[in-house]
C-alpha cells in the first residue's frame, strides 16, 4: 500500500458496485413504501457486508460502492446478499421485491477514505452496468484470485470493451447451484452486451441513483421535522406531569430512527436437522479419505452430496479448492506433456519437409541421384515414408520410362527405314513391268474423271448448304482470353480479364455458341493459342487486350480460328468505364457474324450509371472468379464498394453474392453467416432485375444453400433458357438432382459444366461427386485428383470427399490411414482426426489392435483434456461421444451428443453426430429421426457419404430421408 499524501493512499481491492432494479419506478409508483424498502435493502446490505469484512465507501440512493481486502470476502458477499434477496423476495409483490446487480473487479485504487477513485473503480461500475438483477458478474482479475479458493460455478461472458478502458476486460456471471433460477446463465450474459448498452445503463443507474438521493434526503426531511414535532410534544407533555403520553411521543420518535430488522430464518434444531447434519460429517470424511488417495472425482461427488444438504460448508469448500488445484496441476502437467509432444512432432515434421522439398525440386531439375539421396536421409528419420518411396519408384519408373524410350525409338526409326527401302523397291518393279499402251490408256482417262468429279462436288455443295441451313444451323465453340500480360495484377490485366469474363459470359447466352467458362478460360492466359485450342476443343479463341489510360481507354479485340487465322480484329475505343462496357454488345454482334452465327444480338441493358461502381465491378468480377481465396476475398470488397455506389446495381449485388458462397465453400461450408449475407444480396440483385441470368443463377444457389430446392431449381432453369452455356448454374443444377435421387441425369448435367468449364476444380469436384453418389468410388476419386490437380484445396477435398471413398468396402483402406497419420503429424492434438484414424483400423480388423487401440485412447484423452478446459466446447462433446461409443460401447456418448446440440442447437453437425451415434449402437430409430433433424437444417453431401452410416444406407427409410423431392 503507498501513500500519496493529500492526494490518497493507493491501493489493490476487490471493489463491489450494486444498484437495486427498477427502483426508480418504485418511488414513483408509492414513495414512502418505497423508501421503506431502501431501509430494508440498506439494513441487509450492511450487516452481510460487515460480516464479510467490508467497508461501505459510500451509498448514493439505491447504489453502493464496497471496498474488500479480499476477493473472496467480496465474492462470498455477494452469493450470500443474492441468496439473502432470493429468501426475502418469495411471495413477495414485484413492487415489494429486492432484486439487486452486483458487480465486482479487483484493480489499483486510489482510497480517499471517503471516496475511491482509479480504473479499478471504473470496471467495477461498468461491470455492474451489464449485470442482470439478482446476479453477480466479476472480471478475470477477480476469478483468477478465487477459482482454486473456493467452489464457484461460472459462465464465460467474455471480453468487453468499456468507455474510457484501454484493454478489453474478462467478464463472468456467477451460477448459484442452490438456487434454481440462478444456476443457469442469464439471457444478458448468453447474449455478450455492447459497449454501448453498458455505457447506457451506466447513465442511467446514475440520473436514478441521484433521484432517489434526493428523495431520500426528502424524506428524511420528513422524518426529521416529524422528529421535532414528537420531541415538542413529549417535552410539553413531560412539563405538565403527563408521563405515558410522553413516553409514546418518544416510542413514535424510536420508530422513526430505528432501522428495520433483516430477514432471518427461523432455526429449528430438530431431530432432521441433527441427521442432515452427520450425513454432512459423512460425506466430509469421506471427500478427505478420497483426495488423500488421489481419487478426486470421487472426492468432487462426496463434496457435492454435502452441497446438496447444506449451501455453504468451509471444509468443503476447501477440500473442493485442493481438487481444483490438484486437477489444475494434472491438467497442466497433460498439457506440458502433450505441448512436448507436439514440438518433437513438428521438429520431425519440419525436417521430413525439408528433405521432402529438397527430394522434389531434385527430381524437378532431373538431377536424380540427389534427390535419392535426400530420400535416404528421409528414410533415417521415417524409414517407412510413403512419400520417399513415391519419390523413389517415380526416380525408378522415370529411368526405366527413358530407357525403353530410347529403345522404341531406335526400333522405330529401323522400321521407318526398312519399309521407305521397301516401298521404293516395290515402285521400282511396278514401273518395270507396266505395258507401254496401258499407261497412255490411263494418261487420256484421267481429265474427264477428274471434270466428273469437279462438277459432282458442286452440287452437292449447294444441296449440302441449303440442307444445312434450313435443318442444321451453324454452331460455334469459343474461349474469350485476357491478353496475357507481364504483371497479372496490374490495372490493364485487371480490365482485360474483367471485360474477357463480361464477354464470355454475354456470348454464353446465345443458343448456337458453347463458351468456355471464364474461369477456364482465366486459367489459360499463357496457354499457346494452337494448343488450347487443341486441349479446350474450341473452333475459336477472341483475345481481349484493354488499356486504360487517363481517362480514355482502348481495347483491342482479336478471334482467330482453329488454324490460327484471323476472323476478325479491331481497336476500340472509350471515353470511359461506362462507354466501354457499352462497346460489348457491338463487339457481340461482330463475333457472332465472324462464325457464322444467324442469331439476332439482344440488346444490353446499362448495369449502372456511376463509372465507379462500374469499374470497381470490373475489379471485384476478376477477384471473385479467380477461385483462391485472398482474391475472392478482396474482390468481396471490391463489390461492396460497387453496391455502396450504387444500390440499384443488381449484377455487382449478384456477383458478391456469388463471392461469398465461393468463401463459404472454400471454408468447408462451416460458417452459415456467410450464406446469410449472400441471400441478402441476392434478394437485392432480384428486386432490381429479376430477370437478368447472372442474378437467378446466384439466387438459385443461394436457395439451394438454404434449403428451399424447388425454389432453387426455377431459378437456375430461368438464368440457362438466357445464358444455356452457363457452367456455373449446371454444377448447382446437377446437385440439386442428386439431392432429388436422379443421379443419372446429374451425370449428364456435371459433364456438361466439365466440357464448358474444363479447368475449374470445381467441375471435377461436381463430377466426382455424381459418380461418387452412383457407387463409382474409382471415377470419382479420378475426378477430386483432378480438382486438386486444378488448384482445389488438399486437405479440404481429401477429408469431405476422398476419404469417404477410400473407405468404401471395395476400396483400399491404406490411402486414408496414411493420410490421417500425415495430418496427425501436423495436427497432433486434433481429437477428430484421432476418431477418424481408429475408425479406418476398425474396417481392416484393428480395433483393438496397437494403433488401432492407441488411437481411440489418444482421442479420448485430448477430447476430454480439452472439454476439462472448456466444458462447452459442443464439436469436442460430440466427437468425444463418437470416440466412445465406437471404443466401448459407451452409452454416454449419447448424453455427450445431446450435450453439444444443447450447447449449439442450430448448428447442424451437431444433429448428424448424434445420428452417426445412434446408427453405430444399431438404434435405428433414433439414428432416422437425428438424421431428419440434421437434413432439415443442411443437407451436406460430405456427412451422407459419412461411412458411420454405412449400415443404414440400403434402408428405404434412410433414402427416403436424403433424397429430398421437390415438393419438399
Amino acid at each position: 500500500m503507498a501513500s500519496q499524501g493529500d492526494g490518497g493512499t493507493r491501493k489493490l481491492a476487490a471493489i463491489m458496485f450494486t444498484d437495486i432494479r427498477g427502483f426508480s419506478w418504485k418511488m414513483a409508483t408509492d414513495e414512502i413504501a418505497a423508501m421503506q424498502i431502501l431501509k430494508t435493502h440498506d439494513a441487509m446490505m450492511k450487516d452481510v457486508i460487515d460480516q464479510s469484512g467490508g467497508r461501505v465507501i459510500k451509498s448514493i440512493g439505491d447504489s453502493f460502492m464496497v471496498d474488500f481486502a479480499s476477493a473472496v470476502n467480496a465474492v462470498s458477499c455477494a452469493i450470500q446478499l443474492q441468496r439473502n434477496f432470493w429468501e426475502y423476495n418469495k411471495g413477495k409483490s414485484e413492487f415489494e421485491k429486492i432484486e439487486v446487480r452486483m458487480g465486482i473487479h479487483l484493480g489499483d485504487v486510489i482510497d480517499m477514505g471517503s471516496d475511491m477513485f482509479g480504473d479499478g473503480v471504473n470496471i467495477a461500475s461498468r461491470v455492474e452496468a451489464i449485470t442482470e438483477p439478482n446476479r453477480i458478474c466479476i472480471t478475470q482479475d477477480i476469478y483468477s484470485q478465487v477459482k482454486k479458493k473456493m467452489h464457484l460455478n461460472v459462465f464465460n461472458i467474455g471480453s468487453m470493451k468499456f468507455k474510457n478502458i484501454d484493454e478489453p476486460v474478462g467478464v463472468y456471471e456467477i451460477l448459484i447451484d442452490d438456487i434454481p433460477g440462478l444456476s443457469v446463465p442469464s439471457e444478458t450474459a448468453k447474449q455478450a452486451p455492447s459497449r454501448k448498452a453498458a455505457e447506457k445503463i451506466s447513465e442511467q443507474e446514475a440520473k436514478e441513483a441521484k433521484s432517489v438521493e434526493a428523495a431520500k434526503l426528502k424524506v428524511e426531511k420528513q422524518v426529521e421535522d416529524k422528529i421535532k414535532v414528537h420531541y415538542k410534544k413529549a417535552e410539553i407533555y413531560f412539563q405538565k406531569g403527563m408521563y405515558n403520553e410522553a413516553e409514546k411521543e418518544l416510542a413514535e420518535i424510536d420508530k422513526l430512527t430505528s432501522p428495520p430488522t433483516p430477514a432471518k430464518q427461523e432455526v429449528k434444531v430438530d431431530k432432521e436437522e441433527e441427521d442432515r447434519q452427520k450425513a454432512v460429517q459423512a460425506h466430509y470424511k469421506k471427500a478427505e479419505e478420497f483426495f488423500q488417495k488421489g481419487q478426486l472425482d470421487d472426492a468432487a461427488k462426496a463434496i457435492e452430496e454435502i452441497y446438496r444438504l447444506v449451501p455453504i460448508h468451509y471444509g468443503a469448500q476447501m477440500i473442493m479448492a485442493q481438487i481444483e488445484e490438484e486437477r489444475f496441476k494434472q491438467a497442466e502437467e497433460r498439457r506440458r506433456r502433450i505441448e512436448a509432444e507436439r514440438r518433437a512432432m513438428q521438429e520431425r515434421q519440419d525436417k521430413v519437409e525439408t528433405l521432402l522439398e529438397r527430394a522434389r525440386l531434385h527430381l524437378k531439375r532431373e538431377e536424380f541421384d540427389d534427390g535419392l539421396i535426400a530420400v535416404q536421409e528421409l528414410y533415417t528419420i521415417e524409414p517407412d515414408h510413403a512419400e520417399g518411396k513415391a519419390i523413389e519408384q517415380e526416380v525408378a519408373r522415370i529411368k526405366e520410362e527413358r530407357e525403353e524410350q530410347a529403345r522404341l525409338l531406335a526400333e522405330e526409326q529401323a522400321r521407318k527405314l526398312a519399309e521407305a527401302l521397301e516401298k521404293r523397291a516395290e515402285q521400282a518393279r511396278v514401273i518395270l513391268e507396266q505395258p507401254v499402251e496401258e499407261k497412255e490408256k490411263a494418261s487420256k482417262k484421267l481429265p474427264l474423271q477428274v471434270g466428273v468429279g469437279i462438277v459432282a462436288l458442286v452440287v452437292l455443295y449447294f444441296i449440302g448448304t441449303v440442307i444445312k441451313s434450313t435443318f442444321f444451323p451453324t454452331r460455334a465453340s469459343i474461349v474469350v482470353l485476357a491478353a496475357s500480360q507481364p504483371n497479372p495484377d496490374s490495372p490493364d490485366a485487371q480490365l482485360s480479364n474483367g471485360l474477357a469474363t463480361l464477354l464470355a459470359e454475354d456470348l454464353a447466352s446465345y443458343q448456337h455458341v458453347s463458351v468456355v467458362s471464364p474461369t477456364s478460360a482465366m486459367a489459360s492466359v499463357n496457354t499457346a493459342r494452337a494448343e488450347l485450342v487443341r486441349s479446350l476443343g474450341v473452333d475459336a479463341v477472341m483475345v481481349v487486350n484493354a488499356r486504360k489510360g487517363s481517362p480514355e481507354f482502348s481495347l483491342d479485340v482479336e478471334l482467330v480460328n482453329a488454324k490460327e487465322e484471323t476472323l476478325w480484329k479491331e481497336t476500340l475505343n472509350a471515353t470511359n468505364a461506362l462507354s466501354l462496357t457499352g462497346l460489348r454488345e457491338s463487339i457481340v454482334a461482330q463475333v457472332l457474324d465472324a462464325l457464322g452465327i444467324g442469331e439476332d444480338v439482344q440488346p444490353f441493358a446499362s448495369l449502372t450509371g456511376s463509372n465507379n461502381a462500374c469499374e470497381q465491378y470490373i475489379q471485384g468480377t476478376v477477384l471473385v472468379e479467380d477461385g483462391r481465396e485472398p482474391r475472392v476475398r478482396l474482390g468481396v470488397e471490391f463489390l461492396k464498394l460497387a453496391v455502396q455506389t450504387d444500390d440499384r446495381f443488381a449484377q455487382a449485388h449478384a456477383r458478391l453474392a456469388k463471392g461469398l458462397l465461393t468463401l463459404y465453400k472454400l471454408g468447408g461450408e462451416s460458417d452459415r453467416a456467410l450464406v446469410r449475407e449472400a441471400a441478402g444480396y441476392a434478394e437485392a440483385a432480384l428486386r432490381h432485375s429479376e430477370n437478368d441470368p447472372l442474378v437467378l443463377q446466384v439466387a438459385g444457389e443461394v436457395l439451394r444453400y438454404q434449403q428451399q430446392f424447388a425454389d432453387a431449381r426455377s431459378s437456375l432453369e430461368r438464368g440457362l433458357e438466357r445464358q444455356p452455356a452457363s457452367a456455373y448454374a449446371l454444377r448447382v443444377l446437377a446437385q440439386l438432382d442428386l439431392i432429388e435421387g436422379n443421379a443419372g441425369r446429374a451425370q449428364e448435367i456435371a459433364q456438361r459444366a466439365l466440357s464448358l468449364d474444363p479447368r475449374n476444380p470445381e467441375s471435377h469436384l461436381v463430377a466426382g461427386l455424381v459418380s461418387h453418389m452412383r457407387q463409382e468410388y474409382g471415377r470419382a476419386l479420378a475426378s477430386y485428383d483432378a480438382a486438386l490437380e486444378r488448384g482445389a484445396n488438399d486437405s479440404l477435398v481429401t477429408i469431405r470427399y476422398k476419404v469417404n471413398a477410400w473407405m468404401t468396402a471395395e476400396m483400399d483402406k491404406q490411402p486414408a490411414i496414411d493420410f490421417y497419420r500425415n495430418q496427425l503429424e501436423r495436427f497432433p492434438l486434433d481429437y477428430r482426426y484421432y476418431y477418424w484414424l481408429a475408425r479406418t483400423y476398425e474396417r481392416v480388423g484393428k480395433r483393438f489392435e496397437g494403433p488401432g487401440q492407441e488411437a481411440y485412447q489418444r482421442g479420448i484423452a485430448i477430447a476430454e483434456s480439452l472439454l476439462t478446459v472448456n466444458p462447452n466446447d459442443a464439436t469436442a462433446s460430440s466427437y468425444l461421444g463418437l470416440l466412445l461409443v465406437r471404443y466401448r460401447t459407451d452409452q454416454r456418448s449419447k448424453v455427450l451428443a445431446d450435450r453439444a446440440i444443447q450447447l449449439e442447437p442450430q448448428t447442424s453437425s451437431h444433429y448428424y453426430r448424434k445420428a452417426n451415434i445412434h446408427a453405430i449402437l444399431g438404434e435405428q430409430e433414433a439414428a432416422l429421426e437425428a438424421l431428419r433433424e440434421a437434413v432439415k437444417r443442411e443437407y451436406s453431401f460430405t456427412e451422407i457419404l459419412n461411412p458411420d452410416f454405412d449400415a443404414m444406407k440400403k434402408e428405404p427409410e434412410f433414402t427416403a430421408i436424403v433424397q429430398v423431392k421437390p415438393t419438399q
